[in-house]
């Protein structure tokens, strides 16, 4: 169960930047409550600011500047999305202990018989053209389903995998094109969550 919304697909990466370096500067506050991270807060500042170096390179238009950029997001994302699952465990929901690491507390749904939301925890490039998928696992889900799309705003999600577990693979890519990937759980009777925050990933 998620008590967090990071909101990342909504973000540009100067506000990405932005959010991830409050996020940053939070959780070295409050440290003490946050005890080993899954990313350490040295290795999170460099990766933003890198991903700023590279969001200014994207001034001169290039294709290469532009994959370069997707590239470094895809590394903050992962971070931010590594981070909340991290803080979801040590606040248990508690909606200060979330907002003490800099991130919002995700409004709760009612749900007499949907399923909560899965996240995104992890997408590497398992070979060629494919990704592997990791999502959070989600309580009476019974499989979960994993989609892409080229094209965030106005593309069409396609169906990748359906899995039993909460790991999924999407084959069939075109290598160095950036996709972005969601997942949603699904239980008995037809019941089901929504997607996931879907992230991005440069297909090697």
């Amino acid at each position: 169960m998620s008590y967090i919304t990071l909101k990342i697909a909504r973000r540009t990466a100067l506000e990405l930047i932005s959010f991830g370096n409050y996020v940053h500067d939070e959780m070295v506050l409050n440290a003490a409550a946050f005890v080993a991270p899954p990313v350490t807060m040295k290795d999170f500042k460099t990766h933003l600011d890198e991903l700023f170096t590279a969001e200014v390179a994207t001034q001169k238009r290039t294709p290469a500047s532009y994959t370069l950029r997707d590239q470094k997001r895809s590394v903050v994302e992962l971070d931010l999305n590594q981070l909340a699952d991290f803080v979801d465990g040590v606040s248990k929901g508690n909606v200060f202990i979330i907002q003490q690491a800099g991130m919002e507390p995700r409004k709760q749904k009612q749900k007499l018989t949907g399923l909560d939301d899965p996240m995104i925890l992890q997408v590497d490039n398992a070979s060629p053209g494919k990704l592997a998928i990791k999502c959070s696992k989600v309580d009476r889900a019974s499989n979960y389903v994993f989609e892409h799309t080229e094209d965030l705003i106005v593309g069409t999600w396609k169906n990748g995998t359906y899995s039993t577990t909460t790991k999924g693979t999407i084959d069939g890519l075109t290598a160095g094109k950036t996709y972005w990937v969601r997942a949603r759980a699904l239980g008995t009777n037809e019941i089901k969550s929504d997607w996931s925050d879907p992230i991005a990933k440069i297909v090697s």
